[in-house]
């Protein structure tokens, strides 16, 4: 037997692991193995009973044992997937909240007069605001922080509506009032 077919078979094996149901990975694991024991036995010129070949794949240990371990690690695997998903979604949702921040004190700088020309003060001012003020969805609601609403354009349009909703989630309106406050600072100052 080639190299190729004993790796192709430890191949399977590791890949049965991935099998999302307890005790089916063993079980189909435990029959590529077997197949593995005889193909090798039968390239040698012998044959080995399928008793034989159970006796081989044998791991020490009771079969309770092999099942309650089983069950809790698919338990642990499931619950690391879930809290996988669940943190990438969050993450998702507090990036596009902070990305409609910056975008709406971006407009904000556009409508007010403030860009073009002064990109390095509108730059700093949304980094100390977003520094600042708490802006991720999430952790507003953990906090307990009050989220008083944007006065934002009402658009038709479900993107336009989600939008609106963690700008207005994310505490837009305490973000815009800073921003357009320290505006107005740093141009009084220039005065």
């Amino acid at each position: 037997m080639s190299q190729s077919r004993i790796v192709t078979y430890a191949l399977g094996v590791g890949l049965a692991s991935l099998i999302p149901f307890p005790i089916a990975d063993s079980i189909v694991g435990g029959w590529l193995m077997q197949s593995l024991y005889g193909d090798l036995a039968r390239l040698r010129g012998v044959s080995l009973n399928g008793k034989q070949k159970k006796t081989l794949v044998k791991r020490d240990g009771s079969f309770i044992w092999g099942c309650l371990v089983g069950g809790v690690v698919w338990l642990v695997k499931k619950l690391i997937k879930t809290l996988t998903v669940v943190l990438l979604v969050k993450e998702v949702v507090d990036e596009a909240t902070l990305a409609i921040h910056r975008a709406r004190m971006v407009d904000l700088a556009l409508e007010r007069g403030h860009l073009p020309g002064n990109e390095a003060k509108v730059q700093q001012a949304m980094t100390r605001l977003m520094a600042k003020y708490e802006g991720r969805i999430l952790n507003r609601w953990l906090r307990r922080m009050e989220t008083p609403r944007a006065e934002l354009p009402v658009e038709l349009g479900f993107g336009a509506q989600v939008m609106r909703w963690l700008h207005c989630r994310g505490g837009g309106a305490k973000l815009e009032e800073g921003f357009l406050q320290h505006l107005e600072e740093s141009s009084s100052s220039e005065e």
